[in-house]
């Protein structure tokens, strides 16, 4: 019997500091899965793009589609995985609040690029009532300086 009460002390406390980790390493509340809106892409392609992250590991899927419904899918979709941290908190060009987003990506379509080969991105992001947003695209070396409105990640 006291063994049994000893146990259940343990499980409660250990229970109390999962649930204190969980809030003070994501505070932005970053972490689960994202699945953005039928976003145009280019001059002829539409996109469904998926982030998904968790501690500091992070990955993202595209599926490609040829109409602005997103529903005729094309062959061509991309996988890509790897670590992410998060930077400052900024001001954007039009005065919104950002929290830089530094990935490192690691696995691009099945390939491993290796620690020493790997591919880092500098963005930006804002979580707001469960739906995020990304900076917008500048290229994969420049940190984005606005927020992509248009482009909306909604939390599953």
């Amino acid at each position: 019997m006291k063994h049994r009460l000893i146990l259940v002390i343990i499980s409660i406390f250990l229970s109390a500091c999962g649930s204190d980790f969980t809030v003070k390493n994501d505070p932005y509340r970053l972490n689960g899965s994202w699945v953005a809106n039928c976003y145009q892409d280019g001059q002829f392609f539409f996109n469904v793009r998926a982030f998904n992250f968790l501690g500091d590991s992070w990955s993202s899927t595209t599926d490609v589609y040829s109409d602005v419904n997103c529903s005729k899918a094309i062959s061509i979709n991309s996988t890509t995985r790897g670590k992410f941290n998060l930077g400052d908190s900024i001001i954007t060009e039009s005065g919104v609040t950002a929290i830089e987003l530094n990935l490192n990506i690691q696995f691009l379509d099945g390939v491993d690029l290796g620690a020493e080969g790997s591919i880092k991105k500098f963005d930006l992001i804002k979580v707001e009532n469960n739906q995020l947003y990304i900076g917008e695209y500048v290229s994969s070396f420049q940190r984005p300086t606005k927020l992509d409105f248009n482009t909306i990640y909604y939390r599953q």
